[in-house]
């Protein structure tokens, strides 16, 4: 039961989020085994910086997640661990992650700490800065796809970072508005720590679906780039997944605008039947346009 709770805590299902390491390996078709085992020991090295990230914030965030709807049951919050274990943990699982980086190329190691700084620059000071902490959340998901780049060497079309921010900075603002949804409903005056009212709601809500249509354009524009036309023998096919993407979108936004959202957009993607469908069909139609 311990170690299931030190599990738990470490967040190791976030873990799914870090495989956006290999993006660049296969938008750029580099199927290589050198890029792949790299990729694969670069991925643990994230994952084990990430859960130390994690545990650092639940500790910072330890009086509010008490007092959460959900996050009370997180394993310290709840009291399944100690805060000295966690104090003990989360350097140590920082400093195999570090090492593990610099094993790589010198060049894993200064983006894992790349991500580090920024991560720890989000947690102390931008957290609390609406829609800065937003921005810096998109800025870490976006670093992940770069990391990719970094590892294996490889050119990538400015288009996929500008999509990738965009289309994170959506999930960020969706995860927000979802927090405020849930004070409303509870009738609490001071909604989170973050900074926010709740008389932001009508602001998050705009530049949240701003970005997401944003990132649907952007990703046309990305399908349709020069170095993308290149590496697919049918490239009109991607259109459909431009489809899909809009409908998954959507289908989060009425999600959000209904209360039925998870606190992790990612999460509710991963236990939505149909957005799961809509996932499948864009790995489908990339795979048809080869």
């Amino acid at each position: 039961m311990f170690f299931k709770n030190i599990l738990k805590a470490m967040r190791v299902h976030h873990w799914l989020k870090n495989l956006l390491v290999f993006i660049p390996m296969m938008t750029g078709h580099l199927f290589l085994f050198e890029n792949f085992k790299n990729l694969c020991l670069f991925f643990v090295c994230l994952s084990l910086v990430a859960s130390g990230i994690y545990l650092l914030n639940d500790l910072l965030d330890l009086e509010s997640d008490k007092k959460h709807r959900s996050k009370k049951f997180r394993p310290l919050a709840s009291g399944s661990i100690s805060t000295k274990q966690v104090k003990l943990l989360f350097p140590f699982l920082l400093l195999i992650g570090l090492i593990g980086s610099l094993m790589i190329s010198l060049n894993s190691f200064f983006v894992i700490i790349s991500y580090l700084l920024l991560a720890l620059l989000y947690n102390f000071i931008f957290r609390k800065i609406p829609f800065v902490d937003t921005l810096c959340l998109a800025s870490l998901y976006t670093l992940r796809i770069f990391s990719g780049v970094v590892v294996i060497s490889v050119n990538t079309s400015e288009w996929l970072f500008m999509f990738s921010f965009f289309f994170f900075l959506f999930l960020a603002l969706i995860k927000r508005q979802t927090e405020l949804n849930i004070y409303i409903e509870s009738g609490d005056k001071l909604p989170t720590s973050r900074g926010y009212k709740l008389s932001d709601i009508s602001l998050i809500r705009s530049t949240m679906v701003s970005s997401g249509f944003l990132s649907v354009l952007i990703f046309g524009l990305y399908i349709s780039s020069s170095k993308v036309e290149a590496l697919y023998e049918y490239p009109l096919i991607l259109w459909i997944a431009t489809v899909f993407l809009f409908l998954w979108i959507m289908r989060v936004i009425v999600f959000t605008e209904r209360g039925k959202m998870d606190d992790d957009p990612v999460m509710f993607t991963i236990k939505d039947l149909f957005s799961l469908i809509l996932l499948f069909g864009v790995c489908l139609v990339f795979l048809m346009s080869a």
